[in-house]
C-alpha cells in the first residue's frame, strides 16, 4: 500500500512505539490519534521513543510528517526521536506534525533536520510542551511547481485560539537558508505560545524573522517574547555542513540556557544526501 503510513495507532491507550528504524514511505512514518479536533479522544499515552525515521515522503504524495498526530491525546510523550529527509510532492511536509486539535503532548529531546518545510509545525491545538529539541535544516525544498505554495520556514503554528497552543523552550533552531531574511518562526496572529530560552542561528547572515508579522529578533522580544533566548552559534561538535550529530559543546550558549544534550541512536547514520539511493530496491515504483 504506497499509501499507507508505517506505524499507526488509533483508539489505544498505553501504547510504546521505541527503537525502530521506518524509512522509505510514501505517508508519514508514525501517526497516533483517530479523533478531529477537541472531541472526546480515545488515545492516551502513546510513548513514541528513540526512532529513526528517514525518507518519508520522497516526493510522491502530499500532506505528510515523520511523525504525525491529531486529537487530544494526554500523557502522549514524543522523545528522542531523529527525523530527517521528509519531502512531498509539492506541499505539507513537516518533521513533527501536530495536526486537528492534537493537545497536552510533550515533544522533546528530538533532532528534525533536512525537511522541505517547517522542522515543527502545529496546526491547531491546546497545550503541547515543545522542550529540548534540535530543529536544524528546515524548507530547504523549494517549490517545484509555479502554482505551489512556499515553504513556511523553521517552526509554524497555523490557527490562532483561545487558548496556549505550545509551549517552546531551550530548544536550538538551526536555520540554513541562504538569503537576506528567512522565517524563523511563523504564526497567525493571536497565536498564543510562549518562546524562550531558546538559541537561534544562521550561519549565513541570514535576519530571522519571527511572528505572524514577521519581525526582527529584536522586535520580538519587545513583544515580551525570547527574553532569555538568543542569536548565537550553537557550537556543535560535529560538522553541521555534512549533517553530523547536533551534539553542543560544554560552552555552548544553549548549555547555559538548559538545553541538555541528546542521546545519539545506534541506528543513526550521518549525512545529509536526501536522496533515494534504494529506490531501486522498492517493492513497487511510481
Amino acid at each position: 500500500f504506497p499509501s499507507g503510513v508505517a506505524v499507526i495507532v488509533h483508539c489505544a491507550n498505553d501504547v510504546i512505539i521505541a527503537d525502530n528504524s521506518i524509512h522509505h514511505h510514501r505517508n508519514s512514518g508514525i501517526s497516533a490519534g483517530s479523533v478531529l479536533g477537541y472531541k472526546e479522544s480515545y488515545t492516551s499515552n502513546i510513548i513514541i521513543q528513540n526512532n529513526y525515521i528517514y525518507n518519508i515522503g520522497q516526493h510522491i504524495l502530499c500532506d505528510q510528517g515523520g511523525i504525525y498526530t491529531l486529537g487530544i491525546q494526554p500523557g502522549t510523550i514524543i522523545d528522542g526521536n531523529v527525523i530527517k529527509n521528509v519531502f512531498s510532492y509539492a506541499i505539507f511536509m513537516w518533521g513533527i506534525y501536530l495536526d486537528e486539535g492534537t493537545s497536552q503532548v510533550i515533544v522533546s529531546n528530538n533532532i528534525v533536520y533536512n525537511t522541505g518545510w517547517a522542522s515543527f509545525f502545529q496546526h491547531y491545538g491546546a497545550n503541547n510542551t515543545i522542550v529540548n529539541n534540535v530543529f536544524a535544516c528546515a524548507s530547504v525544498n523549494p517549490a517545484p511547481h509555479s502554482d505551489d505554495t512556499d515553504p513556511d520556514g523553521d517552526i509554524h503554528i497555523g490557527l490562532a485560539e483561545n487558548h496556549t497552543s505550545i509551549i517552546f523552550t531551550r530548544n536550538i533552531i538551526y536555520d540554513t537558508f541562504q538569503g537576506e531574511k528567512h522565517s524563523v518562526y511563523l504564526s497567525s496572529p493571536n497565536v498564543i505560545a510562549p518562546f524562550n530560552d531558546t538559541v537561534y542561528y544562521n550561519p549565513y547572515g541570514t535576519s530571522l524573522l519571527f511572528g505572524s508579522q514577521q519581525v526582527s529578533f529584536i522586535e520580538w522580544q519587545k513583544t515580551g517574547q525570547d527574553n532569555n533566548s538568543v542569536i548565537a552559534d550553537p557550537l556543535f561538535i560535529g560538522d553541521v555542513n555534512q549533517c553530523d550529530f547536533f551534539t553542543i559543546r560544554s560552552d555552548s550558549p544553549a548549555a547555559k540556557l538548559g538545553f541538555a544534550n541528546i542521546t545519539k541512536l545506534s541506528k543513526w547514520t550521518s549525512g545529509c544526501d536526501a536522496n533515494d539511493e534504494n529506490d531501486n530496491n522498492q517493492f513497487y515504483h511510481w
